[in-house]
């Protein structure tokens, strides 16, 4: 049987896993904060968002999707 400190996640390692969780969100949303700068400018390229959303996964991918809906307006 399991207990709570068997279970995934639990550890000393878990909050260095949630910390770099949050690093990739920061860094997310930074790049969609850059890209809309440049878009708002018309600097950006078409291919360009392409490309970004190509290079980011998991957490970083989830904060530039959450920075682009932000700036959509997209309500929950």
């Amino acid at each position: 049987m399991k207990t709570k400190d068997d279970a995934p996640g639990a550890g000393m390692g878990a909050p260095v896993r949630v910390a770099g969780q949050a690093l990739q969100v920061i860094e997310g949303e930074a790049k969609a904060r850059q890209y809309l700068a440049r878009l708002q400018a018309g600097q950006a390229d078409p291919d360009e968002l392409a490309v970004i959303c190509s290079m980011l996964y998991s957490a970083a991918l989830r904060g530039f999707c959450r920075a682009i809906e932000k700036a959509l307006g997209v309500q929950r």
